[in-house]
């Protein structure tokens, strides 16, 4: 029996394998079981075997030799792609073993085992099997298809001994290019089980019989263990088969590692070798593999005798034999889900069984499924033991795994929503469901009842609602699938809840697509059913769960209860109301001049805004667009309609030349193109507006249809011709800058979506205005009017000088010069014309064309005008011509002028717009004048010049011989006096004024006036052409002296140098006018020579008669450092006036001669003037005493400069024995100085004068006195004078300090010192812990004490006064000698203990020590050095305090080191304690942290901070509470509540020579930390700068509030976004989450979409790179490329001349992008953009394209004439938009028309251009017509044989001709005819209703060849381009010729167009009139012929004229190997 179980358990294991193996990846559309020998499989069907000895040896094998899956094993195309995919499998099996892959084309099958080895022989039966140890825990298959069709599957395993425990089903998708991949869950798979799979998945596939013979390999498992060596021996040399497995079977072994095929066993009685080749289906397509690999199947092996004779009789699928069906259900599954116990039951059954079932198995050979394209798919089954029990439970729940066929009612649900009725699309409601499991039937069991299932448990429990399609849960969206018009949710419910609610968040899809009135509906009972699984367990086996589906409908309790439906329904609203805005967009609203089409034209740009209304305005922003409610236009038309006003504001009927009409935007997708600019009219329309959706999201906007209408914007733009809006130049208008207005007006018809087709048609409008005018412009004449007078030339000889008619001469002749204007008009006759003058800005009429400077007698009513001798009047460009009418008096035309016959002049002159042009008219005068020039000699150097220049200024006056006065003239720069005109006669000429600086001239001159001559002054009968003037000016010499007195007389010296800075602006010149003085000029200073020069008139107003010239002397002002003295008439030359009182002295007096002769100079005056010199004396005062030296510890005398004010002295000038005089009193200023200046050196007699000093006496100090700066043995001045007397008063003794005598060129000095009367002492602080003294300094306040000085009475009490302080600084304090001091401590530092002297030594004032100075000697200037010891030296004690100390660190983090980073916080406020029985007391004191100036004594303490620093965390939200004083780390107290934090314990030691301190750290956390993210290059890795990441704040319960935190740009170099300071807790002390995001991409790359990432921070890790769920914050981008295409075109009729194909640029051209993932293969390319060539170089641009992506650009619509080379297509339109999706093949070639386009496919990631350009080519097709004209037939007047008669209009009536046939015909010339050209879409009856003309061409002017002949009756017309209908009119015949009844028009339509006229059987077209045009075909890029007919007259006798032709060539110079070549052109 133990054999037998074991056995039995072997089988098991086989049983389980083969239902677990058949796993495999793909949609498990069909299973099928059934004998081997009935399988045939389909073309994509491949069969996988395994035994179990392969397992074995792989499991066994070294891990280093196991199969590995290589990158060549991926059948996917693109090394990207493979490795992507690799990567994926490799990450999905890691940690699992590899035990077989087979490659097949294009599919790929992996089976993973997870078991580390098996120790166990299985084919020992007498073997101990332990179950554990033979389990292979887990088993998956993959299977990889890359190819476009599913592949299917069967998988077959040789084994009789394992055990799968579980089986898993995964299934995934390829999805993106090979640069962008990611293989994602597909949730839509079908189980073969549900309701909703097709017949072809539902159906089991038939299985049929091996075809040709051929035989299974299924063998029973009998003799599985037969010949186990043989077999084992075979197997070992398959080991390390890794290789691809040739597609056909198992039969096909893969390739053995020594290189030879590996084959079954072929020995009788081993049937474990045969196994079964499955043929594939006929019927089944060929599978496409990725790679292009060829795919062949291997000749299937031979079926054996006996699986022949097993071949059943019938086609019909075989189930499982009955005694399996009837212990086992077997069912299948393909659900994603891993569910725990889903693979196998435990089964058991006895072991008569075993047989059968094993055998049964073996024989239906595996389980068939299919994998879909581009998929990877594993999947599982699931057995169900047939068992009392079970068939009762199946019999009420059906097959487990479907619940359709389900007899009880399992669950119940509930569904209905919150509103209902009218709704908007994209309007939040909820759906509210409600579940339920009802009660459990029960089941008889053991003489009870059971449950038939467990209660009150549902697993993977659903709820299934079925909606309207359009109905949309947006929170459910992953759990949606569509239907037909519904859609399903299968939302998941918790297993822990069978029961429960959901309130679902809903709103119907189609916002902005759906119209109004669209109704839903759906069901309160069919759209909900609660479905899920049960668990059944047999009472009999507790082992035995089975799960169980079930699906239930609406609240009942069983089948039969009916269920009352109610429908909810809805039906959809909208609130969109359009407004419309027009505005003028010009600048300024004034339109702009341009050019088109060569004319002159007016450009107005306007712009519309169409929106939804918002306050009666189009709305803008996202939120007026993106919400819901919105519906489609079911109409639309935009109508512009523009209006000129004239310039009095009244419309008119001229339209523009042109109107363009521009939308802005797109709508689904596609650019809205321009409207066709139409011609001439006032009204355009379009029909195009801007559509755009929004996908909703998280974006606060709604989900939004791509077709919502948009807020459209559209540019009008109007040409009106420009003569429109000319107006005159002198036209008042102008001024009003804008005259002429066009009127803008826009409306709006529109009709809104509404399903019930009752929408309205609103109409809404609005209009703008914009504003022009010209003014042609205007010429300028400016009419000149000289006069011609005497004048004489450099050589004295009589010449004319030409002179305006002005205010000036206008005086002298009288009158006035009068004018004619006229302007030539068209026929060159001269008509008289107004001019315009400008005047105050406005244009007047000029009624007198005159030039009139001076109003007289003659002048009548001619205005005064012009009077510079011109006038300036504006007209019209033209030519003109103008006449000198009136000639002022006494002047006649000059010689130069051309005369009318009248004998007056004239002028023609033509002027263009905005020219000026002069013109001048000359007369000549009938009168004589005088003129001479006025020469002056400068006065130079004290004499005259050498020569004399002319000098202007000098005025003279002319008298007549009677004596009266004819006026003056006034010489000029070039001193010439002129006189003009003068009559004949004689004159007399006196000089009655100079310039300035000359002498007059008193001489009277004699003249003598002949006319037409210049006369001369006359002197003495001789003419005098120069009259000379002399300079009124001579020189004089101030000389200045020193004088020193002596007894018999004074000794001078010249004063120079420096000295003579001291007389500036001292001396003043002044001269006699009458009895007074004048001062003359300004105040005169020396020169360095001590000498002054004086230039002086000689006349000082001018020289008259009788008058001398002028006296002068010289005035000093004498300085204070100078006296003087009279010297009398008797000193000679020094001769001066000394006035004492005023300081004064005054020089003789002087006066000057005139200079007469020419270049000599004036004699030169000497003025000396004399000074005496003065001095000074100055005395320094300086403070002496004791005072600090180099070492503070001694003091010496020392002196300083006295202050302001520190002394006052007395100077006195010693007069007589013991008599003094006070010279000056004064006191010391801020150097300590006095001084006394300017005082005299000398008495009378010429002795030295004595000085002396006094001072006032000052207390506590003793003087003294030097003549020099102190030094040792110096002799003191002061002296004790007895009986002095002082200003009088007498003294009995006074102290003096001198005598002191002065000298001229130094200040004598004096020194005068008070000593002070201080002795210095010293106070002395010791440590009386370090034993060492103390000094204080300014940078220790802990070492500063301060003591108090008290001066003590006799008595010893304390003197009166407040007392001396200082500080223990070791510098002394002085004080007065002879008294005792008391010394008190009055301040010690808080480092230290305050003093304590000796008892006997203190008072109510503390401690104190004595200073005697009562024995000390007067302090003098030789007084010793003073030191700090003995009596001078007192010392006070103290001992020192020890040092508490909080050091407070704000930790943050360090970017540079990526580590923490401590700052000190200073100023933090923290409590001291002390601790006493574990209770903690207040000290009462409070410290700041990094403060150590805090003093305690020893001791031990804590401390509490007082309030955490801003921006820091609490330690007590994150510290432990308790006690942690004994912590190694941080030593701290915390009570449980957190509300008492104490750091601590804290030592204190006392302090000895250096100070103790007791300290603490106590460390705060700043609450922000550092996020850092990283930006990547998704093309090479490297990273990436320039990326804008966003930081956003999440808060509230669900993150719904979201706060923009920041945002940052990566860095060029690392790539990476750093947020700093960024806050870790918010006010509540709760960690706070952000959100990291992309914003914008770096230039150049596409944004990483749908990437976010959660982040926290936390205090101890204050920089993070990774989010909440560990993932490193990383964000990527894949370069973006552009493309840019440029169209050209080709001229075809040029090309075939010069051979060069000439590419010219063609804008105006749709360019059409699309994109297409190349590595799919063969699919659709998506519609992106469509741009139009530029008018700049016709190119389009599109930017920022992934480049992983291929891309085609398309040409399509645009500009006509043009089409693609090659015969390609271009792409169109349909409803106005492109495709949006276009077929690709594999290689990339656009299917569905040969279309015109260039193809970008990817590019490899290390050759990437970032700027890809290309080219479209089109040509410009050309078309030449040739026509013929001859005469058929010859006319005559009678008729005759062979003649027919014809009738017609000849020279205006109808006449008969008779026509005979010509022989041969006669070609005809001079026949002319006009070529037209007209729009085929016009039509034939358009020909000689319209069109444009051509030209007109000429019979017999056609050439052969290069200067060829002229070819008589042909002409061929210009070369033009294809496409119109071209039309010849014969306009005349031919000389001697009549086209008479017959067609003159000859049409020309294209070939292809024929069919589209009515034509007559003859091939014309006969017009509604009777006309008939005859029709010629014509192809392009050729020369068209065609014939017409004339009569020849000359049978009438009106025959051939004689005519003469001139010939014209025209040709074309080429170069065809090198040589010209010439070509005739059209």
């Amino acid at each position: 029996m133990k054999g037998v179980r074991k056995r039995i358990s072997w089988k098991m294991r086989l049983l389980a394998w083969f239902l677990v193996v058949a796993m495999v990846s793909g949609n498990l559309s069909q299973v099928g079981y059934a004998a081997q020998s009935q399988t045939k499989e389909t073309t994509g069907q491949r069969v996988i075997k395994i035994t179990e000895k392969e397992i074995e040896r792989i499991l066994d094998r070294d891990p280093e030799r196991r199969p590995e899956l290589e990158l060549k094993d991926i059948p996917f195309k693109g090394e990207t792609k493979k490795q992507n995919v690799l990567d994926e499998i490799l990450s999905l099996t890691e940690g699992k073993i590899l035990i077989k892959k087979q490659r097949n084309g294009s599919s790929l099958c992996l089976i993973y085992a997870e078991k580390d080895g098996l120790d166990i022989d299985f084919y020992d039966e007498d073997a101990e099997v332990d179950e554990d140890e033979c389990l292979i825990d887990f088993l998956e298959i993959y299977t990889v298809n890359a190819g476009d069709k599913p592949v299917e599957y069967k998988v077959v395993l040789d084994s009789d001994t394992m055990v799968i425990e579980e089986a898993t089903s995964s299934e995934f998708k390829v999805v993106g290019d090979n640069e962008d991949f990611t293989i994602a869950t597909d949730s839509n798979a079908v189980k073969a089980t549900d309701s909703n799979a097709s017949a072809e998945e539902e159906t089991v596939a038939p299985v049929a019989p091996p075809e040709n013979g051929q035989t299974g390999d299924a063998v029973p498992p009998e003799n599985t263990a037969q010949d186990s060596t043989q077999e084992e021996n075979k197997q070992n040399s398959t080991e390390g088969t890794e290789g691809e497995a040739p597609a056909g079977g198992a039969d096909q072994q893969e390739p053995a590692e020594n290189g030879e095929a590996e084959t079954p066993s072929q020995e009788a009685g081993s049937q474990e070798s045969q196994e079964t080749q499955a043929q594939p289906e006929t019927e089944a397509q060929p599978e496409t593999e990725a790679e292009g690999e060829p795919e062949t199947e291997a000749p299937a092996a031979e079926p054996t005798e006996k699986e022949t004779e097993k071949e059943p009789e019938t086609d019909e699928p075989l189930e499982l034999s009955r005694s399996i069906r009837e212990r086992y259900l077997v069912t299948s599954s393909d659900d994603d889900e891993e569910d725990e116990g889903a693979g196998l039951v435990s089964l058991s059954f006895d072991e008569d069984a075993t047989e059968e079932v094993m055998e049964s198995l073996q024989e239906e050979g595996g389980i068939v499924s299919r994998v879909g394209a581009g998929m990877i798919k594993s999947t599982r089954l699931t057995l169900v033991p047939s068992t009392p029990f079970f068939e009762a439970v199946t019999e009420a729940l059906g097959d487990p795994d479907s619940a359709e066929d389900n007899q009880v009612v399992v669950g119940s649900i509930a569904v209905s929503p919150d509103k209902t009725g009218e709704i908007m699309a994209g309007e939040e409601f909820h759906l509210t469901v409600n579940y339920a499991m009802n009660a459990v039937p029960p089941y008889s069991y053991n003489g009870g009842t059971v449950s038939l299932y467990t209660p009150n448990e549902v697993k993977r429990g659903t709820i299934i609602l079925t909606v309207p399609r359009e109905l949309v849960l947006p929170q459910q969206a992953v759990y949606r699938q569509e239907a037909g018009e519904n859609a399903i949710y299968n939302i998941p419910v918790s297993d822990e809840s069978a029961s429960g609610k959901m309130v679902l968040k809903a709103y119907f899809a189609g916002n902005g697509r759906s119209g109004i009135g669209t109704a839903y509906e759906m069901s309160n009972i069919w759209s909900a059913a609660y479905s899920g699984f049960v668990t059944a367990v047999d009472p009999t086996d507790a082992s035995s769960a089975v799960e169980y589906a079930f699906c239930d409908y609406g609240q009942r309790e069983s089948l039969d209860e009916e269920l009352n439906e109610e429908m909810y329904r809805w039906e959809l609203t909208s609130p969109d109301v359009w407004a419309v805005n027009k505005e003028i967009t010009s600048l300024n609203g004034v339109g702009e001049q341009v050019t088109l089409n060569g004319q002159d034209a007016v450009k107005f740009e306007f712009e519309i805004t169409v929106g939804l209304d918002q306050a009666d305005a189009p709305a803008v922003g996202d939120a007026n667009y993106f919400r819901p409610g919105r519906v489609p236009f079911e109409s639309y038309q935009l109508t512009d309609t523009l209006t000129l006003h004239d310039k009095k504001g009244n419309p008119t009927d001229i339209t523009p030349l042109k109107v363009e009409l521009v939308p802005e935007g797109v709508n689904n997708g596609s650019p809205l193109v321009a409207e066709e600019p139409v011609l001439n009219s006032a009204v355009i329309t379009t029909k195009q507006y801007a559509a755009a959706g929004h996908p909703g999201e998280d974006t606060g906007l709604y989900e939004t249809d791509e077709s919502a209408p948009a807020l459209t914007r559209y540019k009008v733009t109007a040409y009106y011709a420009r003569e429109n809006f000319k107006l005159d130049f002198w036209d008042p208008q102008v001024e009003d800058g804008a005259t002429y207005q066009v009127k803008n007006n826009v409306t709006i018809d529109y009709t809104l979506s509404n399903v019930n087709g009752s929408g309205s048609r609103p109409q809404i409008w609005d209009d703008a205005r914009g504003y022009y005018q010209f003014v042609e412009g205007s010429s300028t004449i400016r009419l000149k009017k000289n006069l011609l007078i005497p004048d004489l030339n450099e050589t004295g000889e009589l010449t004319t000088r030409e002179v305006p008619f002005d205010g000036t001469y206008g005086g002298y002749y009288e009158g006035y010069a009068g004018f004619t204007l006229e302007k030539q008009d068209e026929e060159g006759v001269f008509q008289v014309y107004s001019p315009k003058i400008l005047e105050g800005g406005v244009y007047k009429d000029l009624e007198n064309i005159a030039i009139n400077p001076v109003r007289d007698s003659l002048d009548g009513e001619v205005p005064e005008q012009g009077t510079d001798g011109s006038l300036t009047f504006y007209v019209e460009p033209g030519t003109y011509r103008i006449t000198e009418t009136e000639l002022p008096e006494k002047t006649q035309p000059g010689s130069n002028m051309e005369l009318d016959g009248q004998g007056q002049a004239y002028f023609e002159v033509t002027v263009k717009l905005d020219e000026e042009k002069t013109v001048t008219f000359e007369n000549a005068v009938r009168s004589g004048g005088l003129q001479f020039a006025k020469l002056g000699y400068e006065y130079r150097n004290h004499g005259l010049s050498d020569k004399a220049d002319p000098l202007g200024g000098v005025t003279f006056e002319l008298f007549d011989g009677q004596g009266e006065s004819l006026g003056t003239a006034t010489s000029g720069k070039d001193g010439i006096v002129s006189f003009f005109p003068l009559d004949a006669g004689t004159y007399t000429l006196k000089e009655v004024s100079t310039a300035d600086g000359y002498i007059l001239d008193s001489t009277v001159y004699d003249v003598k006036v002949e006319a037409g001559k210049i006369a001369r002054p006359r002197k003495g009968g001789a003419d005098q052409e120069v009259l000379y003037n002399l300079p009124n000016q001579s020189a004089a010499r101030v000389v200045k002296w020193l004088a020193t007195p002596g007894p018999d007389q004074d000794t001078r010296v010249r004063l120079t140098g420096q000295a003579a800075n001291e007389y500036a602006d001292r001396f003043q010149v002044e001269y006699r006018d009458g009895e007074n003085w004048l001062k003359y000029g300004s105040p005169l200073s020396l020169d360095g020579s001590g000498e002054i020069n004086l230039d002086l008139p000689v006349y000082m107003n001018g020289k008259t008669d009788g008058a001398g010239a002028t006296v002068y002397r010289v005035v000093e002002s004498v300085p204070d450092a100078y006296t003087s003295k009279t010297y009398n008439i008797g000193d000679g030359a020094y001769y001066q006036t000394f006035h004492q009182d005023e300081r004064r002295v005054i020089s003789r007096e002087f006066s000057l001669e005139e200079a007469r002769e020419q270049g000599k100079p004036a004699p030169v005056q000497t003025i000396n003037i004399t000074n005496i010199p003065r001095s000074g004396i100055a005395l320094t005062k300086y403070n002496a005493g004791y005072g600090a030296s180099a070492d503070d510890m001694k003091s010496q005398i020392t002196f300083s400069r006295a202050g302001a004010g520190a002394a006052e002295f007395q100077l006195l000038r010693k007069t007589g024995e013991h008599s003094y005089e006070p010279v000056g009193r004064g006191q010391t200023d801020g150097e300590g100085n006095i001084a006394f200046a300017n005082l005299d050196i000398w008495n009378d007699n010429g002795s030295k004068i004595e000085y002396y000093w006094y001072e006032v006496p000052q207390p506590e100090t003793r003087l003294e006195v030097y003549d020099s700066e102190y030094a040792g043995g110096s002799e003191n001045l002061l002296q004790a004078v007895s009986g002095a007397v002082i200003d009088g008063v007498s003294y009995d003794s006074v102290l003096l300090a001198g005598p002191f005598e002065l000298t001229a060129d130094s200040t004598a000095r004096a020194y005068a010192y008070n000593v002070a009367q201080k002795l210095p002492v010293w106070v002395e602080k010791q440590d009386g812990s370090a034993k060492e003294t103390v000094i204080w300094t300014d940078g220790d306040p802990q070492t500063q004490f301060e003591f108090a000085v008290y001066r003590l009475n006799e008595d010893g009490s304390e003197a009166a006064g407040k007392p001396v302080t200082l500080r223990n600084d070791g510098k002394p304090v002085f004080l007065d000698p002879g008294y005792r001091y008391k010394v008190y401590e009055t301040k010690h530092p808080d480092s230290y203990q305050g003093y304590e002297g000796r008892e006997n030594q203190s008072d109510e004032k503390g401690f104190y020590q004595i200073i005697d100075l009562t024995k000390r000697q007067e302090v003098s200037m030789g007084s010793d050095v003073q030191e700090a010891k003995g009596g001078n030296l007192t010392t006070f004690v103290n001992r020192r305090l020890s040092r508490l100390q909080v050091v407070k660190q704000s930790r943050t983090i360090d970017l540079n080191n990526l580590l923490t980073k401590d700052s000190r916080l200073t100023d933090v406020e923290f409590e001291v304690f002390t601790e006493e029985g574990g209770q903690f007391q207040s000290t009462g004191r409070t410290i700041k942290s990094d403060d150590g100036n805090y003093w305690f004594k020893a001791g031990t303490y804590y401390v509490k901070e007082k309030s955490v620093p801003a921006g820091h965390i609490d330690p007590a939200t994150y510290l432990e509470t308790g006690d942690h004083r004994k912590d190694a780390d941080l030593k701290y107290f915390m009570d449980s509540d957190r509300q008492n934090l104490y750091y601590g314990p804290i030592q204190v030691e006392e302090s000895g020579k250096e100070v103790a301190v007791g300290s603490v750290e106590v460390i705060n956390y700043r609450n922000v930390g550092t996020i850092r993210a990283v930006k990547k290059s998704g093309n090479t890795g490297e990273p990436l700068g320039g990326a804008v990441i966003a930081l956003e704040k999440l808060a509230g319960a669900k993150y719904e509030e979201i706060e923009e935190i920041g945002r940052q740009t990566s860095d060029q170099d690392t790539g990476f976004v750093t947020f700093n300071n960024v806050p870790i807790y918010d006010d509540n002390g709760n960690k706070i989450t952000y959100r990291l995001r992309e914003i914008t991409p770096p230039n150049g790359y596409t944004l990483d979409h749908g990437r976010e990432y959660a982040v926290q921070l936390d205090q101890k890790d204050l920089l993070t790179t990774v989010d909440t769920s560990g993932n490193t914050l990383e964000f990527i981008n894949n370069l973006a490329v552009n493309l840019t295409v440029r169209k050209f075109w080709t001229d075809k009729w040029e090309s075939q001349f010069d051979h060069r194909d000439i590419r010219n640029e063609l804008p105006g051209v749709d360019l059409v992008l699309y994109k297409w993932d190349q590595t799919g293969g063969a699919g659709k390319a998506q519609l992106v953009a469509a741009n139009t060539s530029d008018e700049a170089a016709a190119a389009a641009m599109f930017k920022g394209l992934d480049s992983k992506l291929a891309y085609f650009v398309v040409e399509g619509e645009g500009v006509s004439g043009y089409v693609p080379k090659d015969g390609k297509v271009i792409l169109t339109k349909t409803a106005g938009v492109y495709p949006e999706e276009l077929d690709v093949r594999a290689d990339g070639a656009l299917l569905g028309g040969d279309y015109n386009y260039v193809f970008f496919p990817v590019q490899a990631a290390e050759d990437i251009l970032v700027n890809r350009s290309g080219e479209i080519l089109n040509e410009r097709p050309w078309l030449q017509f040739n026509l013929h004209k001859y005469a058929d037939r010859v006319l005559y007047n009678e008729n005759g044989e062979n003649r027919t008669p014809v009738t017609f209009e000849y020279d205006g009536a109808q006449r008969t001709f008779y026509a005979e046939e010509l022989k041969p015909h006669k070609d005809v010339n001079g026949a002319r005819f006009e070529f037209h050209e007209t729009p085929l879409s016009d039509g034939l009856e358009a020909v000689l209703d319209g069109g444009t003309l051509i030209d007109v061409y000429e019979t017999g002017t056609k050439l052969n060849g290069l200067g060829g002949q002229q070819v008589d009756g042909e002409f061929d017309t210009t070369i033009v381009r294809p496409g119109n209908i071209f039309w010849l009119k014969e306009v005349s015949a031919g000389p001697g010729y009549s086209w008479g009844d017959r067609p003159q028009i000859i049409a020309f339509v294209p070939a292809d167009q024929m069919d589209g006229f009515g034509l007559d059987e003859n091939g014309f077209y006969v017009q509604p009139d009777g006309t008939s045009v005859k029709v010629v075909p014509y192809e392009k890029n050729a020369i068209v012929s065609a014939d017409a007919f004339n009569y020849d007259m000359s049978g009438t006798g009106e025959g051939e004229i004689n005519t003469a032709y001139v010939k014209l060539n025209k040709w074309l110079e080429t170069e065809l190997d090198g040589k010209k070549v010439y070509t005739p052109l059209g």
